[in-house]
């Protein structure tokens, strides 16, 4: 799991958003947060695309499971880059 998060981490600072998962593998969970402007319509938007993610504090949030792989991790950062702004 953590190599799908570290994947999505880099994918997220290339897209130059604002990340808020700590990015010490040690004090992180399982979830991957970023900034999001308007996380309600991020969330929709990758969701009409069949990327399933959530909302919470204003923030995108990212599940990887047992079952995502590398793959998923890249649909949602093209997902993201074509939403980039509704990232923050």
């Amino acid at each position: 799991m953590n190599a799908l998060n570290e994947r999505l981490i880099a994918g997220i600072d290339e897209l130059g958003a604002t990340l808020m998962t700590p990015r010490e593998a040690e004090r992180r969970g399982a979830l991957v947060c970023g900034r999001a402007s308007v996380a309600r319509a991020l969330v929709a938007a990758l969701g009409e695309e069949g990327i399933v993610v959530s909302e919470r504090d204003s923030n995108l949030r990212v599940s990887a499971h047992a079952y995502n792989d590398e793959r998923d991790i890249d649909a949602v950062l093209r997902g993201l880059q074509r939403h980039r702004r509704l990232l923050a």
